[in-house]
């Protein structure tokens, strides 16, 4: 992503003010008038997320307006809204969005939640994520064990009766 694109605007300044998704602005004194700077908007604009960008009081006020997508992104004049924005927009399929790049928390990267063969390890949740059975991870995202009834042949398991015992049919340990 470029920071500025060429037809854009690289600054704005009170003397030289930014139009509507033009940035960096560090105040609304930077925008024209009836114009806010919007920190971290860069992104919904394809600019940076470290630019600030000017645009209209209502894709800044934290309220989903008549005209918006979600809050304060989308329609005519509030950018894009984009996965990792910090704004779950249902309206793009997004499940949630915690504005991060982790894949170990409450929220993947991709604005979707987290399940068991996702191929993330949810931190606190799962004890392996390895999308499928492998000598170090049952499908249900549990570490295999004998005796958890669950047959993994490539932990070198032969058989797997579900329990702890030695008696009966099946002997724990092949």
């Amino acid at each position: 992503m470029l920071r500025f694109p060429e037809q854009r605007r690289t600054d704005c300044t009170v003397a030289a003010p930014c139009n509507a998704g033009e940035g960096d602005c560090d105040s609304n004194a930077e925008c024209k008038p009836g114009l806010v700077c919007a920190t971290g908007a860069g992104p919904k604009f394809d600019l940076g997320p470290d630019v600030d960008v000017c645009v209209s009081a209502h894709c800044a006020n934290g309220a989903l307006d008549a005209s918006e997508l979600a809050i304060d992104c989308g329609g005519p004049d509030c950018g894009q809204c984009n996965c990792g924005d910090s704004i779950t927009s249902t309206l793009l399929g997004e499940q949630c969005d915690d504005g991060n790049t982790l894949n170990t928390d409450a929220c993947l990267n991709s604005c979707k939640l987290p399940s068991c063969g996702d191929g993330f390890v949810h931190a606190g949740v799962e004890a392996c994520d390895s999308a499928g059975q492998t000598a170090g991870c049952e499908a249900n995202c549990t570490k295999p064990t004998c005796g958890d009834g669950i047959f993994n042949p490539l932990v070198g398991e032969a058989c797997e009766d579900g329990n702890q015992s030695n008696a009966g049919r099946l002997r724990h340990g092949l």
